[in-house]
């Protein structure tokens, strides 16, 4: 009888299978179930709702049933050997697979159980003239709680442990899982090197960039969750320069075995933070500056990841840049050089010819000649109504009122005009597609000039 029990519950302790076909301690199941909650993260099924732990007691009560039938039917005493060891005998293995099968729970229920249907035998073994026939009743009944509490304990214990020890390996294939993501997910291009120089890993965006240079099929993993180990080395894709800063600045990075983690390992050349290096990309030389973080592993050898930030448009923008600065500053020193060949050549010019007609109308006036210094005079009046006219004339193209008072447009449009009433032999277009208000302010001055 105790066979068939053992045989039967062998097969319900198996983990029962869900809808999905999978197996209840099968790790697709448990990881699907882990952040449910603690009654769903049991390894077994709880008795109280399990058909064969209540088979597994009606055995028990069948099994009571029975030997106490014989004992009547035979006319069997409390003393007699195969009455006295029975307790032990048929109930000991009945608990012990309901505590192998059922934990903790499942071996103090049948336990007591047990000890409930036993008290007849025990009430019976108290009454006996013999003192150890109640002994050897009381000590079995101690016996088989004790065997099958202790085994039950030692039970629960191994399937908390097995169920601690998977949750540390669903926590650790969830983050492998999440850094993969964000590994592949990032656009710059990342390597992962060795201390040989020697590409251990790549992500999709190095992969779709250097092609076989970081191909990755069909060998063997080098990080956890990784593509495989490629052979290419870190020299075939950045270069010899660039692979010999990196390399010396992983050799010489410090790494203790406590201090676990990624750590910046910063590179600077020529005065800028990071190496900058020219690579081949589909046909067409692409800028990448590279910047490096140390990777130490607990289990491993020691890592650095490369990451390749794209900065060919970056590096256009700037060179567009410096180009525009450069032309600003031609610019504005060919406005000054305009500047002071209109004064040389005009100004200057009227100004000295003022200055010698008021020192002819001077030497006149001593000599009593006042008719003829006083012509020379209004024609000097006239030259500086002239200088007047010209430095206004100079100032306005440098900066006229209207760009104070309306803005960049209507001064460029006025600006026409007055190049048209001057020129009319010119015609003269004037299409400007912007207005006043949508040139700021710090940019209405080059504007016009421009």
């Amino acid at each position: 009888m105790s066979g068939v029990a053992v045989a039967a519950l062998r097969s319900e302790a198996r983990p029962a299978a869900d809808a999905d076909g999978l197996p209840h301690d099968r790790p697709e199941h448990r990881a699907g179930v882990e952040g449910g909650g603690a009654g769903q993260a049991e390894w077994h099924r709880s008795p109280w709702g399990n058909s064969w732990f209540w088979l597994l007691q009606v055995l028990i009560l069948a099994t009571a049933l029975v030997r106490l039938a014989l004992v009547v039917r035979l006319g069997l005493s409390q003393a007699s050997p195969i009455v006295e060891y029975s307790t032990l005998v048929l109930f000991l293995p009945l608990t012990t697979v309901a505590a192998l099968a059922f934990g903790g729970r499942g071996a103090a229920f049948s336990s007591a159980w047990t000890t409930i249907l036993c008290l007849p035998s025990l009430i019976d073994a108290l009454a006996h003239p013999l003192p150890g026939v109640a002994l050897a009743e009381t000590v079995q009944l101690l016996l088989l709680i004790a065997t099958a509490t202790a085994t039950g304990l030692v039970v629960d214990r191994e399937r908390n442990r097995r169920r601690h020890d998977q949750r540390a390996l669903d926590e650790a294939a969830h983050a492998i899982a999440v850094y993969r993501d964000l590994f592949d997910s990032n656009t710059s291009p990342i390597l992962v090197i060795d201390g040989e120089g020697t590409i251990v890993d790549a992500n999709a965006a190095a992969a779709a960039s250097f092609g076989d240079r970081v191909a990755t099929s069909g060998m063997e993993a080098s990080l956890p969750g990784g593509h495989g180990v490629p052979r290419a080395r870190l020299i075939d894709v950045v270069g010899a320069d660039a692979a010999g800063q990196i390399l010396a600045a992983f050799l010489s990075a410090r790494w203790s075995s406590a201090d676990l983690g990624a750590t910046a390992v910063p590179l600077e050349a020529d005065g800028e933070t990071g190496v900058t290096v020219e690579v081949p990309v589909g046909g067409r030389p692409t800028l990448f500056r590279l910047s490096t973080s140390l990777l130490a592993r607990p289990d491993g050898p020691l890592g650095m990841q490369v990451v390749l930030h794209d900065v060919t448009e970056e590096r256009r923008e700037r060179e567009l840049l410096e180009a525009f600065a450069a032309q600003l500053l031609a610019g504005q020193e060919e406005e000054r050089k305009r500047i002071s060949q209109d004064l040389h050549d005009s100004v200057g010019q009227n100004l000295s010819a003022v200055k010698y007609s008021l020192e002819r109308a001077a030497l006149l006036l001593r000599r009593e000649a006042s008719e003829d210094a006083g012509a020379i005079l209004d024609a000097s009046v006239t030259r500086v109504r002239r200088v007047m006219d010209e430095v206004r004339s100079i100032s306005m193209d440098l900066r006229p009122a209207l760009l104070d008072h309306f803005g960049a447009a209507s001064a460029v449009r006025d600006l026409c005009r007055d190049w048209q009433s001057v020129y009319r032999s010119i015609s003269v277009e004037t299409q400007i597609a912007v207005s006043d208000e949508d040139i700021p302010a710090e940019l209405v001055t080059n504007v016009f000039r421009a």
